[in-house]
């Protein structure tokens, strides 16, 4: 019971004394039988005036409890929490268009309790921008690939001390593409997609390359069933590794979790399909993040009402065992970004815990609680990321 419920029941206990307890001040005349014959003193009925005061003290103390108990029902389920302290969520890394150096793409750290920039992380000399950047289960250490003028990608290893830039070093392995990656959770491992050369699809074959960051061994799993591959997400164990799939068959395409354990190097066979990313019940999707236990996907949908009407950015939980919808964690109504056709926002990051996940949306971030869906919003400065880690 709370507070307020244990207030309430004391002062209609109360009440109930004050209302319905009689005088058991004895009359100074007898009463008198039909007969005639005196009868003991009976207790005397309380007069009119007698009643006022327990029903003013009643009154008083029944506005002041339903007062308490308005106040608290009428709360807002979503009143904001107390302001976290700095730090107390970690850091992520965020890359922008408007960020610092010469090619404007720069990567910047930010406090994830309060949304602030508290670091720039520094251009490497020979790279014109950085393109990527992947997080670990190590809340300070990141992997940043950055575009040399040649068009390859350097890949560089950064460690943060609190919300600043401790040591930025370069890491000698062969980058694929741009280097979009997703590091495992232990930093031992980077799994890079297959990308479309500028300006064409890839008409070959899907590919992934996972390296061992410690000896550059590179382990590659391939099909002619894709065309492309994108949005790698590793599980906490290292093991599965979530990603979106299209081909020219249409059975193919959608979300997908690689087995890295199990023998085999074709993409196709070694992972199943979660779910259809366009043309399938759950709408069209992108961006999926894989729980920390591997037994969920997080991803974006646009979905559209049933009946018509406005479209929904939604990030949805979908059961990698059955590959149905189990509930909504965050939405919002679309409403008409220029920037953006279909979702009003595509970012998606989940911290090392594996229990928050954070999107960014037109200036702002929103840090969600996997166990409640709670969010809580933090400005967002710079525009929306191309590429983010925490």
């Amino acid at each position: 019971m709370t507070t307020t419920e244990e207030q309430l029941r004391d002062a209609l206990n109360a009440v109930a004394e004050l209302v319905t307890e009689p005088s058991t001040e004895p009359s100074t005349e007898p009463s008198a039988e039909p007969s005639g014959k005196p009868v003991p003193l009976r207790a005397r009925q309380p007069s009119a005036r007698a009643w006022v005061a327990p029903f003013a003290v009643a009154a008083a103390v029944l506005l002041v409890i339903a007062a308490a108990v308005t106040a608290v029902s009428l709360r807002p389920s979503d009143e904001p929490r107390p302001a976290l302290a700095r730090g107390q969520s970690g850091y992520f890394v965020a890359m922008v268009a408007e960020g610092t150096g010469p090619g404007g793409d720069g990567a910047t750290v930010r406090d994830a309790a309060t949304g602030e920039i508290t670091a720039n992380v520094p251009m490497p000399k020979g790279v014109t921008e950085w393109s990527a950047v992947g997080g670990t289960a190590k809340a300070s250490l990141f992997y940043l690939a950055g575009m040399e003028r040649d068009g390859r990608a350097r890949l560089f290893r950064l460690r943060l001390s609190g919300g600043a830039v401790g040591r930025l070093e370069p890491v000698d392995v062969p980058v694929t593409g741009s280097g979009r990656m997703a590091v495992s959770p232990d930093g031992a491992r980077i799994a890079f997609p297959k990308e479309a050369p500028p300006g064409r699809m890839i008409r070959d074959d899907g590919r992934i390359d996972v390296v061992t960051v410690s000896t550059g061994k590179r382990t590659t799993y391939r099909t002619s069933a894709f065309t492309s591959v994108e949005s790698l997400s590793w599980s906490a164990d290292g093991r599965y590794l979530a990603f979106e799939a299209a081909g020219p068959a249409r059975e193919v395409n959608g979300i997908r979790v690689l087995d890295t354990a199990r023998g085999g190097r074709d993409l196709r066979a070694a992972s199943r399909r979660v779910a259809v990313s366009e043309g399938g019940p759950l709408g069209m999707l992108t961006t999926p993040v894989l729980s920390a236990d591997g037994t969920k996907v997080y991803t974006i949908a646009a979905q559209r009402p049933a009946g018509g009407g406005p479209s929904w950015s939604r990030l949805i939980e979908v059961d990698v065992a059955t590959r149905a919808q189990r509930r909504v964690l965050f939405q919002q109504r679309y409403e008409g970004d220029p920037g953006n056709t279909v979702w009003m926002f595509t970012s998606l990051v989940r911290d090392p815990s594996g229990g928050r996940l954070l999107v960014v949306s037109n200036g702002y971030g929103y840090r969600i609680d996997t166990a409640t869906g709670r969010a809580e919003r933090i400005p967002f400065p710079g525009g929306d990321p191309h590429s983010l880690a925490w």
